[in-house]
């Protein structure tokens, strides 16, 4: 009887081990966050990393995603193509989905820096797939701003401009006027490209009434203009 408990109890240990979460290897996880607040002392702490601390699978594809997010957020354009396409294909088959999004995003915009539009449409478009449209509407409006960019570099007018107006609408629900201002100017661009003349005087009309209705003075500020707000 105790060593049919002992059989249980070991093969309970062994099954409770295998169904925990890896866990990265000490200090990637503090410069994630720093690269998020301080792109800048993210990139150094990540040069300053100590590469043989990267024991398994998982700290070296979270490793080479980072090192492609520090060197991007600090205008660096040397990430190696072969590096962020295993993690991604690595958070891909290991189902963790937010890290899968984030490598198609940056394997996007790595192959948008090598020149290869098709490729980097295709990164993109994959990193939709992993999206969360409950709560991942920084990345939503980031991947459908590159896939309008991307479409615009392809010459195709009409998708680009879909696209420019659906990152415009992920954009919002972040509530970050930065990004909402860059997002408004691209849209209006994209419609401009397009000689949307009509739909740009509405967008524009549109937002000044929604800022001056709402007394939001530093949205117009921000989004429409420095002298906007005078119409308050």
């Amino acid at each position: 009887m105790k060593r049919f408990l002992l059989i249980v109890m070991m093969g309970a240990l062994l099954m409770l081990s295998c169904s925990r979460k890896p866990h990265p290897a000490d200090g990637l996880e503090e410069i994630e966050a720093l690269l998020q607040t301080a792109p800048d002392s993210g990139y150094n702490a990540l040069c300053a990393f100590d590469t043989s601390c990267l024991l398994t699978p998982l700290d070296t594809a979270l490793y080479r995603l980072l090192k492609a997010e520090a060197l991007y957020k600090t205008w660096r354009d040397d990430t190696a193509l072969n590096d962020i396409e295993a993690a991604a294909d690595y958070f891909i088959a290991n189902d963790d989905r937010i890290n899968a999004l984030r490598g198609c995003y940056y394997l996007g915009l790595v192959h948008k820096q090598a020149g290869d539009t098709k490729r980097a449409l295709r990164a993109f478009m994959r990193g939709m797939e992993f999206a969360d449209t409950t709560k991942d509407f920084l990345y939503l409006g980031k991947l459908n701003n590159e896939l309008s960019v991307s479409f615009n570099l392809m010459h195709d007018g009409p998708t680009q401009v879909a696209y420019a107006a659906e990152a415009m609408r992920w954009y919002r629900k972040t509530d970050s006027i930065p990004f909402i201002r860059d997002a408004r100017n691209w849209w209006l661009t994209t419609l401009c490209n397009n000689q949307e003349t009509d739909s740009v005087i509405r967008l524009i009309t549109t937002g000044l009434k929604r800022d001056i209705a709402t007394k939001d003075t530093a949205q117009l500020i921000e989004v429409n203009g420095p002298n906007s707000a005078r119409r308050i």
